[in-house]
């Protein structure tokens, strides 16, 4: 799995979902939130697309890999922090605190977090996440150099209504750190980049190391005292 998540393997994730039942595979979307609003407190939020529970055989190959499904970037940020936070879901929020016209603090409607896997999964999954910054080449050169963290590039076909089929990419990368106690996670997307290689490896990921350089020791996150040890993604 590791190696399969390091590398991008679409055939790789199609043969690990088809151990899964296709109702259960649903039922997962619908507990990382997926397929409906998360009511984050801003108007015209997407509910966003996912397959319904007696999918196809075929869909449950595509969405493995991230087609045939579509999400929001905050039901995304939502689902992968509540899988890496030690497998508890925070609904997002945009609002800390409120006041009244007087200036007195209210009240706010802030819902409860909820479980979505264990705590074991959530360690596992950090795993295969670290598995991906080491996974250039063995050239290190998407992962923080003060931190131990994980992430995940994202390639996406970009579809034209226009012209009624895909060009160009969106691009994505969504990364977290530290690794074994999650902080900050930022997911940084790009509408159709352009260059000459479009994926998320070159366009997004150097985004996401300038965020977190700067928003980490911002908020104090104390850095890691020894390096990571990359563990292997080939037998």
């Amino acid at each position: 799995m590791r190696g399969a998540v390091a590398q991008s393997s679409n055939i790789g994730m199609a043969l690990l979902t088809r151990q899964l039942d296709r109702k259960t595979l649903h039922d997962y979307y619908v507990r990382f939130g997926l397929g409906r609003p998360t009511g984050i407190q801003l108007p015209g939020e997407s509910a966003g697309i996912i397959p319904p529970a007696d999918m196809s055989d075929i869909q449950r190959d595509q969405v493995a890999f991230g087609q045939a499904i579509s999400v929001t970037a905050i039901q995304e940020v939502a689902a992968i922090s509540g899988i890496v936070n030690g497998g508890i879901y925070n609904p997002p929020t945009i609002i800390s605190q409120a006041t009244d016209s007087n200036g007195n603090t209210v009240e706010v409607d802030h819902r409860q977090p909820r479980r979505v896997i264990s705590a074991k999964s959530s360690a596992q999954v950090r795993d295969l996440m670290q598995a991906v910054m080491d996974s250039e080449n063995g050239q290190n050169n998407l992962r923080l150099e003060a931190y131990d963290s994980g992430g995940k590039t994202g390639t996406a076909q970009r579809a034209d209504p226009k012209l009624h089929r895909y060009k160009g990419y969106v691009t994505s990368f969504i990364g977290f750190a530290p690794l074994k106690d999650p902080e900050i996670l930022t997911y940084v997307v790009m509408n159709n980049p352009k260059g000459h290689f479009d994926t998320g490896t070159s366009t997004a990921n150097p985004v996401w190391r300038d965020v977190m350089k700067y928003a980490l020791p911002r908020y104090s996150v104390v850095p890691d005292k020894t390096k990571p040890h990359p563990k292997p993604t080939t037998w």
